[in-house]
């Protein structure tokens, strides 16, 4: 079992973080409920982390039937599915991948993510705080039913300043009806002071690991597997009434390991 010596400042953009390399995959904490609303409760428990790099979904774009059908036919296995509720077609789409830290903003339409990590009493745990604030506007995050994201962010690490790379894993799920609920509302703060189990970093962090540097994202939508990126499930979004998505990152934290 690893063992970490913190160092409690918080790098800032600079030299720093510039000299972080690579494309970094982005890891979820804890996993899913079935129940939305016990989303809440299972942030309390001791959370995991699981080396299956996932990705924030988009929102869908509009298309017309002749370029739904033409993008139908790029999705393996979807070929029966029929035309989308109301006959209102739509195309998903996801966030890009950021090639590098510096692709990803530290704020968006007001919304910012302070990070940090810190020991605890119990030597098998970490403690991650989160705050997440808005500005003029309110910050939401999307919930399904059946399958609704315990923790709404995903982290990335760096060893000893190269970026952690998995190889990614077949991805299922069994996911239901969406929608987007208030998460911060307009000016204010929301915090998150989660438990991580110390072992499950293991699963993702070489054994030669001895500087760690973690990043944490954040976006209104849910994150999933890659395979699972774009699938089309029937539902359609109103998408007059959506703003633009928030998509940010963290301050970097650095974690040095024995």
């Amino acid at each position: 079992m690893y063992a970490f010596l913190f160092t409690l400042s918080l790098l800032g953009v600079g030299s720093d973080e510039q000299s972080l390399t690579g494309q970094p995959d982005w890891f979820p904490l804890g996993g899913e409920v079935y129940h939305a609303r016990d989303r809440v409760a299972a942030e309390r428990a001791i959370l995991e982390f699981r080396p299956q790099p996932h990705w924030f979904l988009g929102f869908p774009k509009p298309a017309t039937p002749e370029q739904f059908a033409a993008w139908l036919k790029t999705q393996p296995g979807q070929f029966d599915l029929q035309k989308p509720v109301d006959g209102e077609f739509q195309i998903p789409t996801t966030p890009a991948r950021p090639k590098r830290l510096s692709d990803l903003s530290l704020k968006d339409q007001g919304a910012s993510l302070k990070f940090t990590v810190e020991s605890s009493t119990d030597p098998d745990l970490l403690e991650f705080g989160l705050d997440l604030s808005a500005d003029e506007r309110a910050i939401q995050r999307e919930i399904e039913h059946r399958h609704t994201n315990v923790i709404p962010f995903l982290f990335a690490f760096y060893v000893d300043g190269k970026a952690v790379r998995k190889e990614e894993q077949a991805f299922e799920k069994d996911g239901g009806s969406k929608q987007l609920v208030e998460l911060v509302p307009t000016k204010s703060r929301k915090h998150w002071k989660l438990r991580v189990a110390r072992k499950s970093l293991e699963t993702i962090l070489p054994a030669h690991a001895s500087e760690v540097t973690i990043v944490a994202a954040f976006s209104e939508r849910q994150h999933a597997g890659a395979t699972d990126q774009l699938q089309f499930d029937g539902e359609v979004w109103d998408l007059e009434h959506i703003p633009r998505q928030i998509l940010i990152r963290s301050n970097a934290v650095n974690v040095r390991m024995k």
